[in-house]
This record gives C-alpha cells, structure tokens and sequence, in this order.
C-alpha cells in the first residue's frame, strides 16, 4: 500500500509540471483571443461611426430638405445582403462563423419586359405551308387505340420539378438596397452602404470567433485548475 501511495505521489509530482505549463499556455492562448476581440470591437465601432455619419450628410443633402433615408423608408420586402454560416474548423473541432454575402448574382426583375434582341429566322424554322393532300380525313388514322392500363409498378408522374441548388440560391438572392432610392443616389449614401458592410464582414466574425474560443478556454482553465489542486493534495 505504501509503495502504490509512493508511486501516485511521484507521478503527480511528474505531472504537476506539466499542468502547470498547460494552465500557462491556455492562459496565454486566452489573451491572444481577447486581444483579438478587443481589436474587432473597436473596428466594428468604428465602421459603425463612419457608416451613420455618411448616412447622416446623405439626409442632410438630400434635394428639398426631406429626410428619405434609413429605417423609416425601407422597402417592405427587404432582405439581408449577408447571411451568416457556420461550419466546423479545418484545424479542430470548433464551430467557426463566416459572413457571406449574397449579392454576387441579382435576379432579374419579373415586371421588366424581355431585353432579347429578336434573332433572325432559318430556313429550317419557318412555318411550313399547308398541304390540301395531308388535310383529307384518313378513317384508318380516325380509329384511336386502346389506352394501355397502368399497372401499379409504374411510377406516376408528378408536374412539381424540385427546385435546383441553383434555383434555391437565385431566389434567396437580395438587390442593392441602393436601388431603392434611384439610379443617382449619392455619394454619401454609397460610403455608409460600404462602411456597414465592411463591418458586417470583417468585425463580426472576428468578434464572434473569439467570444467562442475564449468561452471555451475558460471551461478548460477551470478544469486545469482542478486537477493542479487535486496534484497538489496528492503530492504533499
């Protein structure tokens, strides 16, 4: 019995060492993150600031004094132009955020009218003219055939078509909400488009990312600490 308390007293010693340097590494590794967040915070708020004052100067601007942009004037049917995924990282097991934007492919307006140019007719696709020969009644073409009888093997067709990745990702698509307002909107209103959207793309991930890893570095300093304390009882 004494050998066996011996023996676990060496190996926590051992490790003791060892537990010690994983504490110092996740701690260091927990500051990294929070320089990280600290820095995408900042950046946000300041893509935040320059996005509201740009829009601040489009309203101040704008022709007659009426004030015509922001929430109040949203269309009702508008969509986001970002959309945020996540999916497992390459390196471990944690779920990273990503921010894709979604206004790569615009769909087509359905009350605008079709922009084809009219393309010239073959030969090939001109209607053919009547013949009075073909035209004459034939009694034996007159007599249909019996309709075969579906057996219940046969697949019935159905007339829905499923709809494509493709289809799915045109329909999810927004416009520039910058259509709203006309085709010469100006250039402050463009600034502030691009200051939330630079935002959106770059800040909030970053932020959201290191939120995550720090909550989860947190758990795993408390369970370091945990088994320091419980290396510590066994070693004295």
């Amino acid at each position: 019995m004494a050998v066996k308390m011996a023996e676990t007293m060496s190996r926590y010693r051992g490790s003791l060492i060892d537990l010690n340097d994983g504490l110092d590494a996740l701690w260091t590794s927990y500051l990294n993150h929070l320089h990280q967040y600290t820095a995408a915070q900042k950046l946000l708020q300041q893509h935040m600031s320059a996005g509201f004052l740009s829009l601040a100067r489009a309203d101040f601007t704008a022709s007659g004094g009426v004030r015509k942009y922001g929430k109040d004037y949203y269309h009702e049917r508008a969509l986001a132009t970002r959309r945020a995924t996540i999916s497992p990282s390459e390196e471990d097991q944690r779920l990273e955020v990503a921010i894709v934007s979604l206004t790569n492919i615009e769909p087509q307006d359905p009350q605008a009218g079709p922009t084809d140019a009219p393309t010239a007719v073959s030969e090939d696709d001109k209607p053919e003219q009547p013949n009075p020969e073909l035209d004459k009644p034939n009694p034996k073409l007159d007599e249909k055939p019996d309709a075969p009888t579906p057996s219940p093997s046969d697949p019935i067709p159905t007339t829905d078509q499923e709809e494509t990745p493709e289809d799915l990702k045109r329909k999810n698509l927004a416009m520039n909400p910058l259509r709203w307002f006309g085709v010469l909107v100006p250039p402050d209103l463009r600034s502030s488009q691009k200051s939330f959207a630079a935002g959106v793309d770059n800040a909030v991930a970053d932020a959201v990312n290191a939120a995550r890893a720090m909550r989860e570095i947190e758990v795993a300093i408390r369970k370091a600490r945990k088994d320091i304390q419980k290396a510590e009882r066994l070693g004295v």
